[in-house]
């Protein structure tokens, strides 16, 4: 430096671990006499200046410097030259010296009235030097006013430069040419230029030396300097929305590691957890007891992907950085997969000069320890909150609106909900008992809407359908599915209350086998397990999930166990034994594989906490390595004569109008068909009879059943049709007294009518 005076970055550091910040009362601005282009900073003993007053001041002692520098900065060969109009009878060494003083003291001022200066923030948070803060007014000054560009462009010698120039910077700050080499790395590589608010640009002319090149800065430090309220508006349309919902135990537990690391160490944390908004909410207390600002951004919110991922992140560490914020960032996992990735490059490419305390908060796991050899990065994995913290959470969140405390518990129990969706779901509660007046029924509902359904093109919601007196199976199996349904509905009283999960490794997760023939009533029954828990049912799209290319069915299983888990839903693997059939041999690469992705889909199935159903039409084709690891096993025969007459019966509605001709019992007595072979023959009759105007008959019926079995390879003989073979021609499937058209007449049913 030029040695002209106490320099703006030397009088800010002395109050840059004092003044207040935060809450603390501002004293208003004081009004001082305006001289040129800055303003006079108040005398000695005067009252504390404001954000503005110390941001001119800083301006004034610019201009000072300039005038000083004004005969060997200038490059024009004549006049008029630049004239910067200070008021000042004494020399710019002495005003320099008095402006020191005089700023000095307004700062002590400051300090003492609890003013709040954003100049002398900025200089602490990006660690900038006296070389930089000058550089800094230069470059800020003609935001503050058009005349610093015609200054800049006399000095410069060039009406078309109208910015500074790196090397008018380096000269106003060096007394030599070998300050003037020494400067120019240091600048250039310092915490200035690194932090991306004041940059290089290329000069009018396409001169590429780097000393031609003009220093910018960016407009949203004038907005922080001068203390204007409101952020960028990219932050802002990503700023986790208040109020934060309470912060889970095991948050709480284990963010308190970072609290007992210095400030300057700046931790990275990586926080995998479900609850992203607590985890947001325990950033802000975690930035409280180390007595700085939070910057907490929710990634989810619905503008975050109108504007370019990466451009909105550095909107966001350019904030944390002018604050000198704890950062927090989640909602990562709810942008389209391609954003995601995108998103985690940015994060990753700003962390490397981004020198605060960060925390990512993701579900899937996120490594940066690549990208981040220079500063530790921890990884802390959260639990969700467990069944007696969930319950809490309900209690506290409704308040007088709470139900009875066993359909609490059995809620908390039935769905891992984190502490925003209770909170969230709590607020659904109190708008439909607004609406329909308090019902148990409505936490259920709440709950099902809060769990986060992104299985995408991999499954499909079964919706609720059927009841339990549809379903005809052997009374052996209805009772093994009753069964399934207590084994999760008590199970946190039989492993966490009686303390059998001392002795059982994995007991959150119950993986069902259902065995039968299709149309066996398999899929219903999944159905009534998923009504009776008040759980989401979701068939896993076989065809999406395996794929021909190595790696990608293991990637396509991954998110579904992961989303699932989210869900709260219960998964139905429909023809299973595409997925876990037993492993072969191994002759060649292909069977390796195979092999690779059974194991692989037998380890997710262990740590899967919820609910799996693997449907399969050959229950011997299952791997043994899966049959071991099967909580329950129901099996759905084919249905005998007894169990054919309900199902023919119950299939048929009550309104259907059936001709005096049909013979169920002769039906279910005479052909072997599952419940969904008889559904899709009296859904064929009747809508064979329905296009002739008719009620049902037996001859509609006979072809349905007829077109069933041909269906599974079997032919139907005059001898299995007995006293109706005149109804049908066996060979051919038509009606011998087709009721579309009259034999004698040979007019249609539809003429006749």
């Amino acid at each position: 430096m030029s040695g002209l005076g106490e320099s703006a970055a030397a009088i800010a550091s002395h109050a840059t671990g004092s003044v207040a910040r935060g809450d603390a009362p501002r004293a208003p601005p004081t009004p001082t006499e305006r001289g040129g282009h800055g303003e006079a900073a108040p005398a000695q003993g005067a009252p504390a200046f404001g954000p503005i007053e110390h941001l001119l001041a800083e301006l004034r002692r610019l201009d000072l410097l300039l005038l000083h520098a004004l005969p060997r900065l200038r490059r024009a060969t004549g006049d008029p030259t630049p004239v910067l109009a200070i008021a000042s009878d004494d020399d710019p060494e002495t005003a320099l010296a008095a402006h020191a003083a005089a700023t000095r003291a307004s700062l002590v001022a400051a300090q003492a009235a609890g003013v709040r200066l954003p100049l002398v923030e900025l200089c602490r948070n990006l660690g900038l030097d006296d070389l930089a803060l000058g550089v800094l007014m230069l470059a800020i000054a003609p935001h503050v006013s058009r005349h610093y560009e015609d200054v800049f462009a006399g000095i410069q010698g060039d009406a078309a430069l109208r910015a500074p120039q790196l090397d008018l910077a380096l000269s106003l700050f060096a007394g030599s040419t070998a300050d003037l080499l020494r400067l120019r790395p240091r600048l250039t590589a310092g915490p200035l230029f690194t932090s991306g608010f004041v940059w290089l640009a290329d000069p009018p002319d396409g001169c590429t030396a780097e000393p031609a090149r003009l220093i910018i800065a960016s407009p949203r430090l004038l907005r922080f300097l001068c203390d204007h309220a409101g952020a960028d508006p990219g932050v802002e349309a990503v700023r986790a929305r208040e109020p934060l919902p309470p912060v889970t135990a095991a948050l709480a537990r284990e963010l308190a590691a970072l609290r007992g690391l210095p400030v300057s160490a700046a931790p990275i944390a990586v926080v995998q957890t479900e609850d992203g908004l607590s985890a947001l909410a325990a950033a802000a207390q975690l930035a409280a007891d180390l007595a700085l600002p939070a910057v907490l951004v929710d990634l989810s919110r619905p503008h975050a992907e109108r504007a370019p991922i990466d451009a909105t992140l550095k909107a966001v560490f350019d904030e944390a950085r002018l604050q000198g914020a704890v950062l927090a960032i989640a909602g990562y996992d709810d942008l389209a997969p391609a954003v995601r990735d995108a998103a985690l490059a940015a994060t990753a490419a700003q962390l490397e000069t981004f020198g605060g305390a960060f925390l990512a908060i993701v579900t899937a796991p996120f490594d940066l320890r690549h990208e981040l050899r220079h500063r530790p990065v921890l990884t802390l994995a959260v639990p969700p909150p467990d069944t007696d913290e969930r319950t809490a959470l309900w209690r506290a969140q409704l308040g007088e609106r709470a139900p009875d405390a066993g359909v609490v518990l059995e809620v908390a129990r039935g769905f891992r909900l984190g502490a925003g969706q209770i909170r969230d779901a709590a607020r659904m509660v109190a708008t439909l008992d607004a609406a329909a007046g308090p019902r148990a029924e409505h936490l259920r509902i709440a709950s099902r809407a809060q769990s986060r359904h992104d299985l995408g093109d991999l499954a499909q919601r079964v919706a609720p359908w059927g009841r339990w007196e549809d379903l005809v199976i052997p009374r052996s199996s209805v009772d093994r599915l009753h069964e399934l349904t207590d084994s999760l509905h008590h199970r946190e009283a039989v492993f966490v209350d009686w303390g059998l999960a001392r002795n059982v490794a994995v007991w959150r997760r119950v993986t069902a086998l259902f065995a039968g023939p299709p149309g066996t009533g398999k899929t219903l029954s999944a159905s009534l397990v998923a009504q009776a828990l008040g759980l989401d049912l979701f068939r896993i799209d076989l065809a999406g999930v395996v794929s021909k290319y190595i790696g990608e069915t293991e990637k396509n299983l991954d998110r579904v166990f992961r989303a699932a888990h989210r869900s709260n839903a219960i998964l139905l693997f429909d023809e299973a034994d595409s997925l876990f059939g037993k492993r072969t041999e191994v002759k060649d690469a292909h069977d390796r594989y195979a092999n690779v992705e059974t194991s692989y889909l037998l380890q997710k199935l262990e740590s899967f906490e919820g609910l799996a159903i693997l449907a399969t039409n050959y229950r011997k084709n299952i791997d043994p390595a899966f049959l071991r690891r099967i909580d329950v096993v129901v099996d759905f025969p084919m249905p005998g004569k007894d169990e054919r007459r309900r199902l023919w019966r119950s299939l048929i509605p009550d309104a259907m109008p059936l001709a005096p001709d049909v013979d169920l019992d002769f039906l279910a007595d005479r052909f072997e068909l599952s419940g969904g072979s008889i559904l899709n023959a009296v859904r064929s009759a009747a809508t064979r009879a329905a296009a002739d105007r008719q009620p049902v008959g037996m001859a509609p019926l006979l072809r349905g059943v007829r077109d069933e079995l041909h269906k599974h390879g079997k032919l139907i003989s005059a001898h299995d049709l007995g006293r109706y073979a005149p109804l049908l021609d066996p060979a051919t499937g038509a009606l011998a007294r087709d009721l579309s058209v009259d034999p004698a007449t040979g007019a249609s049913a539809r003429d006749r009518s």
